[in-house]
């Protein structure tokens, strides 16, 4: 059903396109609906279900008729009532992917402490980012995963977790490449996913907004390889590690606190 909606959404802007005699300006088309740019990106391809008051701007904003616009209510509708009957599959299962981490940890106590405060401060409606950085073999991936196991049950919507390979010979790990992992993971469908770069970080960040999730980058080269795996506003933690410093600047201190990167 949803894969019918998003061909008749395709032919709705088809068809404005012939009646217009131009092509569909997305921006505009957004802010008259009064929705971001990446929302209406993820309604249109599916991967996000407009509410019914959106769903209605939206047919309204294309000019459909009043029988066809009954018709893909109805059809919403539909789709949305899926996953209340309790059909198999249709909600896909939050990501567990944090890997193992021995239960014997100790020596860390200082670091641990002062990522304990940063998680303690006020005001915390914005995506907590940490950076932990030094020398190889001293840790950090342990360190990161061992915390993000203490915390995983304050991010109930689930974890994701990717090894960049910013070192390795072969060269880091694409940031899209790690996108399309995470955009799989949460349970969007493969011809949903953008091609580009950019689209699939707006993605991303778009199936996020509403969720508590806590994301492991682990050996990250480059804050350019890091932001766009970035959750834009939220209840997010971002946890990083990396040999160097994420702002360029080369340390060896085994953690560093950035909020934000």
């Amino acid at each position: 059903m949803r894969r019918d909606l998003v061909k008749q959404l395709a032919l709705l802007l088809i068809d404005w396109e012939h009646r217009q005699g131009r092509a569909v300006d997305r921006a505009d088309l957004a802010r008259r609906i009064n929705v971001s740019r990446s929302s209406l990106y993820a309604y249109l391809n599916g991967t996000t279900l407009p509410s019914t008051a959106v769903f209605d701007q939206l047919l309204t904003a294309l000019g459909t008729d009043a029988e066809r616009q009954r018709r893909l209510s109805t059809l919403r509708d539909d789709i949305e009532a899926v996953p209340q009957r309790g059909a198999r599959g249709a909600v896909p299962p939050a990501p567990r992917q944090l890997p193992c981490v021995t239960e014997r940890f100790a020596g860390r106590g200082a670091e641990l402490d002062r990522l304990a405060h940063l998680l303690e401060k006020p005001g915390g409606v914005a995506t907590v980012i940490v950076a932990i950085d030094g020398a190889p073999g001293v840790g950090k991936t342990t360190l990161a995963l061992w915390w993000a196991h203490q915390l995983k049950e304050r991010y109930p919507d689930g974890q994701l977790h990717v090894d960049l390979h910013g070192f390795e010979q072969d060269g880091p790990l694409d940031p899209g490449e790690a996108l399309h992992r995470f955009l799989h993971a949460l349970g969007a469908a493969p011809e949903a996913i953008p091609d580009d770069l950019d689209g699939k970080s707006a993605l991303y960040r778009t199936l996020l907004a509403d969720r508590k999730m806590l994301v492991v980058l682990d050996d990250a080269r480059s804050s350019d390889q890091v932001r766009p795996l970035l959750p834009g506003a939220g209840h997010c933690l971002v946890i990083v590690t990396s040999r160097d410093r994420l702002d360029g600047n080369r340390s060896a201190a085994v953690l560093t606190a950035t909020r934000p990167l």
